[in-house]
């Protein structure tokens, strides 16, 4: 989805344009889902201007609810538009390595934890740098005796309501 300052940041040639009519944004979505297989969901990783607008955004959120899919977004009003078309949602997510240092992973990890804690379910997505990779295979060793599982994140979706 174009991102808030498109073009500085450019989000592909087949990113979701708030300039576009409804008809092309679908078009151009039914396209990058046909491009591979095996996914649960679609998720947003960046707040946008498409995501913010409800005439913009509520389209492409019932055509991903008609597919099957889930939503993973980490912006209002986009979530609650999710719920609102009766899209399975999961709750808004932490992004372990906006900066990928371990030391910054590492307290986002901690953080996690802890929202996983205060609310019974946390969700997190990260990018497959090597230091991400290294400090979740650590983390993960310390799950069991933390009393915490990891679970994909469609065990999480819930239709209808707001995580």
């Amino acid at each position: 989805m174009e991102p808030d300052d498109f073009p500085a940041t450019d989000p592909g040639p087949y990113a979701l344009l708030a300039s576009q009519d409804v008809p092309e944004k679908l078009r151009r979505l039914e396209y990058i889902l046909s491009r591979f297989a095996g996914y649960v969901g679609v998720l947003a990783l960046t707040d946008s201007k498409l995501a913010q607008d409800e005439a913009q955004i509520r389209p492409v959120l019932e055509a991903i609810r008609d597919r099957g899919l889930m939503y993973l977004g980490g912006a209002e009003p986009s979530t609650k538009i999710a719920a609102a078309v009766g899209l399975p949602n999961a709750p808004p997510y932490l992004v372990l390595d906006a900066s990928p240092s371990a030391a910054a992973i590492d307290a986002q990890l901690a953080a996690l934890e802890g929202l996983a804690r205060d609310r019974k379910a946390a969700v997190a997505v990260a990018s497959p740098y090597p230091a991400t990779l290294m400090r979740l295979a650590a983390w993960a060793k310390t799950l069991e005796q933390k009393n915490i599982a990891l679970a994909p994140v469609s065990a999480l979706a819930v239709a209808g309501e707001a995580n």
